[in-house]
């Protein structure tokens, strides 16, 4: 038995000492024992040649024999981090591999070690004939993945207490082991294959080094999910990247020389990542806006239009997205923020004051803010109104990342330049609203249909830019002078 489910009334025990199995039929409550037939396993383990995967902790097997033959996954990192079997195929299948790409990238999966199970197994049963536990004894021969580590040989009891099992049982059964020589394990043969197990970046020593790491862990985290289609991993995953292209551009000195190929890597995986995103919400936006209308107003198949035109547009960016996930460039830039973060764990951890950090991002928010101000009213308002937001986002983050050196402070700074950005945001969406809008109109006009709907939406969606244009000059007023406000 490679793993034993964490359940309060399952165990594992170390039996290397144990001179004999124990008589179970002695055990309280416990009719007679019932011999389940033996079964020989082996778990066959897959990984890149650089062992990519042993170092995550994760384990892919291939199974055969038992009752749960296929492909598995598990986490050495997390109790329930287990894939149930997949396919019995020679080679491991897409739907476990795609999600390990963050991991492998495009490195050939090779046998990589063993684990040999020979299971012998009884049944413990009540006078009633119901089965009260089941206990397995496993002879294991593991071959680790590591070429310079020797076999080894392992005996392992392990139990299942089923419902039916009494609290007596439940104390007994385990001294039982334990006074035949037994003892509790500490290690399972899956833990020994992947030996030395997970290898982690030194611990981050600084602001800048910490907030890499922070932000490298959370892309990694949120890739998988982003391959399976999940919407809102797309947009964590973005924002991870935008998080670390900005820090990049305000720790410009400690990044080094390469910050400038690396942040042009991560917009391009930025932008590909909000290609998706954005006719996501914007799909979603548009229903939103015809449901809030009154029937009356609707004329033509305008919800139909928005369907086919924006899900046509968001699934050829889902390809589009796909195919930069298992590109060489995309592998390439994981590998450039690994190297990064291990280049700056190396490092004496650099000392500064929050003002120092954000500096920089204050002064280019001021410029940006009144430029936005002077150009109210004027064929560039949309413009700078839309640098301003931009300003206000890398400020923002600029403040997070600085929240270790004093939090208060960078907390109102972040809170500040959030306000801002919401404000300036929902002038930026109902812009892009409208555009859109427009444009869907006018395919609808062409079409011989009637595009007196997109035309009220439109008008609309001008009016919340006015409303949120008239916002930021509200919000402006209650600023300080140092982020171009008036206070």
């Amino acid at each position: 038995m490679v793993a034993t489910p964490a359940h309060p009334n399952t165990a594992r025990f170390d039996a290397s000492h144990a001179e004999h199995v124990p008589p179970f039929r002695l055990l309280p409550g416990v009719e007679d024992v019932e011999a389940v037939p033996e079964a020989s396993i082996e778990d066959r383990l897959f990984d890149t040649v650089d062992r990519r995967l042993a170092r995550q902790g994760l384990a892919l097997f291939r199974r055969t024999g038992g009752m749960d033959a296929g492909w598995h996954l598990k986490s050495l990192d997390a109790a329930d981090g287990r894939r149930e079997p997949l396919g019995t195929s020679d080679q491991p299948p897409a739907a476990l591999t795609d999600g390990l790409q963050v991991h492998i990238r495009g490195r050939a999966l090779v046998p990589s070690g063993e684990i040999r199970t020979a299971a012998r197994r009884w049944r413990l049963l009540a006078s009633d004939g119901g089965a009260l536990a089941e206990v397995e004894s496993d002879d294991v021969r593991v071959v680790p993945l590591d070429p310079t580590s020797a076999p080894r040989m392992l005996r392992l009891w392990n139990y299942e207490l089923w419902t039916a099992a009494g609290p007596e049982l439940t104390v007994e059964l385990p001294a039982m082991f334990a006074e035949s020589g037994a003892e509790p394990a500490q290690l399972d043969p899956l833990r020994i294959a992947l030996a030395p197990g997970p290898s982690r970046a030194a611990e981050p020593r600084g602001v800048f080094p910490a907030y890499v790491s922070a932000q490298l862990e959370r892309l990694i985290e949120q890739d998988p999910l982003v391959r399976a289609g999940e919407q809102e991993a797309v947009h964590k995953m973005r924002v991870a990247c935008r998080r670390l292209r900005s820090a990049l551009s305000t720790f410009k000195k400690e990044a080094g020389p390469q910050q400038a190929q690396l942040r042009a890597e991560l917009r391009w995986i930025a932008r590909r990542l909000g290609q998706v995103r954005d006719a996501d919400v914007m799909r979603a936006r548009l229903r939103d806006l015809i449901a809030a209308e009154s029937g009356d107003l609707i004329m033509g198949p305008v919800a139909q239009g928005i369907e086919e035109q924006l899900g046509a547009e968001h699934r050829h960016a889902a390809e589009g997205l796909a195919e930069a996930l298992v590109s060489e460039r995309y592998f390439s830039l994981l590998d450039s923020v690994e190297e990064l973060e291990r280049r700056l764990a190396g490092r004496p951890a650099r000392t500064k004051k929050v003002s120092k950090i954000v500096r920089k991002d204050s002064k280019r928010l001021r410029k940006a803010v009144r430029a936005a101000a002077a150009s109210s009213g004027s064929p560039d308002a949309v413009a700078a109104l839309h640098t301003a937001r931009k300003a206000a986002k890398r400020l923002r983050y600029a403040a997070d990342a600085a929240k270790p050196l004093g939090k208060p402070k960078a907390r109102k700074l972040s809170r500040r330049a959030e306000r801002l950005q919401d404000v300036l945001g929902e002038h930026h969406d109902s812009i892009v609203t409208a555009g859109e809008l427009r444009r869907l109109g006018v395919e609808a006009y062409l079409r011989g249909e009637n595009a007196f709907t997109f035309g009220l939406l439109y008008g609309r969606q001008l009016q919340r830019a006015a409303e949120a244009e008239d916002g930021f000059e509200d919000l402006r007023k209650r600023l300080p002078a140092k982020l171009g406000g008036l206070s």
